[in-house]
C-alpha cells in the first residue's frame, strides 16, 4: 500500500464493516442498500436513454434523473416520492369543495404527518409540514 500524507486510512475486515452496517440498519432503520446496476437492468427504462442513477431515501421508487447544473436548470430531472402527495396546484378554488371532501383531505394529511413523524430517524427533529391544515 502506498503511503500518502494527509489522508487517514484504516483497514477494516469486510465482515466487521458489513456487521456494523446491518446492526445500524436493524436498530435505526436508517441505512438503505440499493444496487443501481440492477435498477437499470430490471426496469422499464432504457438505460441508454434514461438511466437510473439514484433513488429516494426509502428506495420505493427508482426513476431516471438528470443532474441539475444550477437552481434554474430546466434540463435537470429529479425523482420524487408521490406515495402521499397531494396535487395542491390542481385545486382551483377551496370554496367549491364539499364539506366531506375537505375533511377527508384533512384526515389524510393528518395520517400522512403521523406516519412521517413516527418513521423519522431518531436523531432528526420533527419536521414542520402543512401546519395550516391542522388548525
Amino acid at each position: 500500500m502506498r503511503k500518502t500524507t494527509g489522508i487517514r486510512k484504516q483497514r477494516v475486515k469486510a465482515v466487521e464493516l458489513f456487521s456494523l452496517m446491518m446492526q445500524e440498519r436493524a436498530s435505526t432503520g436508517r441505512i438503505y442498500i440499493q444496487n443501481v446496476d440492477h435498477c437499470n437492468t430490471h426496469s422499464p427504462f432504457d438505460p441508454a436513454i434514461a438511466p437510473v442513477r439514484q433513488s429516494n431515501l426509502c428506495l420505493e421508487i427508482a426513476l431516471p434523473t438528470k443532474p441539475l447544473n444550477d437552481v434554474n436548470d430546466e434540463n435537470g430531472e429529479i425523482a420524487l416520492c408521490t406515495l402521499s402527495a397531494f396535487n395542491l396546484g390542481a385545486i382551483n378554488n377551496w370554496m367549491n369543495w364539499k364539506s366531506w371532501q375537505f375533511w377527508r383531505f384533512v384526515h389524510l394529511t393528518r395520517c400522512w404527518i403521523i406516519r412521517i413523524t413516527r418513521s423519522r430517524p431518531p436523531n432528526v427533529e420533527r419536521w414542520v409540514v402543512v401546519r395550516w391544515v391542522l388548525v
